[in-house]
């Protein structure tokens, strides 16, 4: 497959890819360079929702190309470090192709088919990938729905998003476009005070890491939202949902059923 028409055919599927990306660049200066194969980095190792990600990317980009699709899972390896080993590894005959949900969101310039594309337009086509998948539909346990939600009063509503980490940098932006209807903002970076910001009214929105979650909900959230992998359990009545319900009607298709 010609690099040109691989970059092509990323942009139909709604991720585009500048030319410019490193990974597709590196060691030929003609776009139109035959492709023998593909390497997906996965950087935080082989757990986790980026996995599952690179999983369905691996999957995309096989059916798309019919190129051989390797994942490669560096454990350890964040931020600008795996931006560079994903440089260090491309060859002009198979990139390098970043998957990372931190690095995407934060380093502004990856070797990534997501090179310089808004989160929310990254996610659209990805949850087109998690249609009918036995396991994520396993996964969609809550104790609330998006009706729920809405009987809360819209000045009142506070969000807190538990799983932190790449997940959480992975999804705070399209969260934070999606659902903004209902009343919730998201802060892109979780950090140790945020719910503390929240609760005293300097933020609408933060990350909290799921073992906490229930602490917070007692001292005002209005709902959680859980974008792990496993379900939060409720014992108060506030509602808590899955990223599935929050997203699932906003998306083209569905997401998770």
């Amino acid at each position: 497959m010609r690099r040109r028409d691989f970059v092509q055919k990323l942009a139909a599927l709604g991720l585009g890819c500048s030319m410019g990306a490193p990974a597709l660049t590196k060691g030929a200066n003609s776009p139109t360079h035959d492709l023998e194969g593909i390497e997906l980095v996965v950087p935080f190792g082989a757990n986790g929702i980026t996995s599952q990600v690179a999983r369905y990317f691996q999957a995309a980009l096989t059916n798309m190309t019919g190129l051989p699709v390797q994942v490669a899972h560096q454990h350890g390896y964040t931020g600008m470090k795996a931006v560079e080993y994903a440089e260090r590894h491309s060859r002009p005959q198979r990139p390098s192709l970043l998957i990372a949900g931190a690095v995407v969101s934060t380093a502004g310039v990856v070797a990534s088919p997501m090179h310089n594309v808004r989160a929310v337009d990254q996610f659209r086509y990805v949850a087109s990938l998690y249609r009918d998948d036995p396991v994520l539909i396993a996964r969609q346990e809550t104790v609330a729905t998006l009706d729920d939600l809405k009987r809360v009063p819209l000045a009142s509503r506070k969000c807190g998003i538990s799983g932190v980490g790449a997940a959480g940098h992975l999804f705070s932006e399209m969260i934070s476009r999606l659902a903004q209807p209902l009343g919730t903002y998201m802060v892109t970076q979780g950090d140790a005070n945020a719910i503390e910001r929240v609760l005293s009214g300097e933020l609408t929105t933060a990350m909290v890491d799921k073992g906490s979650c229930h602490r917070y909900l007692d001292r005002g959230l209005s709902f959680l939202v859980n974008i792990g992998d496993g379900p939060v359990m409720n014992h108060r009545n506030q509602a808590v949902v899955t990223l599935s319900q929050l997203l699932g009607n906003r998306l083209k298709g569905s997401f998770f059923y």
